[in-house]
């Protein structure tokens, strides 16, 4: 088998990642697993698209840019969740999945629900982009410094979207019910006690 085909096979069929979005949220020192092909941009300073190479196995360092592909998408999210530096990943937004509450719900610093659909952009700028998405869109973020660039791009408008931060995941995977039912002030954490 070509390096290529390994390299596509590893993958899977990940999108190629809209480049004002990896720009918005970057820099990016790492990418393990780039789509398949020519990267008409950079997703970060370092990617791993030797097949040999193996990303999932591979030494990571830095912070991590991921968009992982469908078939192992669990796999480099725990992979990403055990990394020291953190990182952002690129997801459907799929709140009622396993892996989702394995390693989003119970692992994460941030997630933001993007609104709207986005439109993964063609190779070439010049031509233009796909259908958008048929899910919604989750950016997941890993670790303090990470969750900061997810809520300072939605701040700044950078992206539309609902940032969740701040749920206790090691210890309640429900914390969400609590926000939803809580009063006002208790939902933003304001206390009214003072």
């Amino acid at each position: 088998m070509s390096s290529a085909k390994r390299s596509a096979r590893q993958c899977g069929a990940a999108a190629l990642a809209p480049r004002w979005l990896v720009e918005a949220l970057g820099p990016f020192d790492l990418d393990p697993c780039p789509p398949p092909g020519p990267q008409p941009w950079p997703t970060a300073a370092r990617c791993i698209t030797d097949a040999s190479a193996n990303g999932l196995r591979a030494p990571w360092s830095g912070v991590v840019w991921l968009n992982p592909p469908p078939a192992t998408r669990p796999q480099w999210l725990a992979r990403l969740a055990d990394h020291a530096e953190g990182g952002i990943a690129l997801t459907p937004a799929r709140p009622d999945s396993r892996w989702f509450a394995e390693h989003v719900w119970a692992k994460a610093t941030a997630v933001v629900f993007v609104y709207g659909r986005l439109r993964p952009p063609a190779r070439s700028e010049v031509v233009s982009g796909q259908p958008p998405a048929p899910v919604a869109t989750a950016l997941i973020a890993y670790g303090d410094a990470c969750a900061a660039r997810l809520r300072q791009a939605v701040e700044h408008g950078v992206l539309d979207g609902a940032v969740v931060l701040g749920w206790d995941a090691p210890r309640r995977q429900l914390s969400l019910f609590d926000t939803v039912t809580a009063s006002p002030p208790e939902r933003f954490g304001i206390n009214t006690s003072a």
